[in-house]
């Protein structure tokens, strides 16, 4: 696993997007906030594949839902375009924050697994390892695809000639991800 995801401060150094991001992560004391539910920065902004209305994918990892929840409602509850989701991901029971920032819509997701194996961290990990391995021009393709509307997941599968549920099959790469 790429290290370099784990601690946000790769993003100050980063291209405009990403030190913009770390402000906005600092301004609003995310981490600071977030800690006791081990958080973790997923989605396009990380990988340098976001559109103009790309927001931040905030993982954590809650054993206690409610208690995350109350945090949640404590904190972020009087921010712009607030919303709590709760609902269930393959048999996985979540809780969804949603809110706007000066520069950013923010989106922070909880299950109780580890932030760095849920599903969004992981497809961080791999599309990454995918947009290394393919080089600039699919990168670019990526790009453009998004700025057509299409989700990052799909995206992929569409370039890679993927088959069936895009989440899911872009997982496959794990293994070759790995060997590297």
């Amino acid at each position: 696993m790429s290290r370099k995801f784990l601690n946000i401060n790769y993003l100050s150094e980063g291209n405009p997007i990403q030190r913009q991001a770390f402000s906005t992560i600092q301004a609003y004391k995310l981490w600071d906030i977030l800690a006791p539910f081990d958080p973790v920065l997923a989605g396009t902004i990380p990988i340098e594949i976001n559109v103009s209305n790309s927001d931040l994918d905030v993982l954590c990892c809650a054993a206690d839902l409610e208690l995350f929840e109350a945090l949640i409602q404590e904190s972020f509850s009087e921010m712009p375009d607030f919303t709590l989701h709760k609902g269930t991901i393959r048999e996985e029971p979540f809780v969804l924050c949603t809110f706007q920032t000066n520069y950013f819509p923010i989106e922070i997701f909880a299950q109780h697994i580890p932030s760095v194996q849920q599903f969004a961290f992981r497809h961080l990990l791999i599309e990454h390892y995918l947009l290394e391995k393919h080089g600039p021009n699919f990168k670019a393709k990526i790009v453009a695809l998004k700025e057509q509307g299409v989700k990052t997941e799909p995206a992929f599968a569409q370039l890679l000639g993927l088959d069936g549920d895009p989440y899911m099959a872009l997982l496959q790469f794990e293994r070759e991800m790995k060997k590297r």
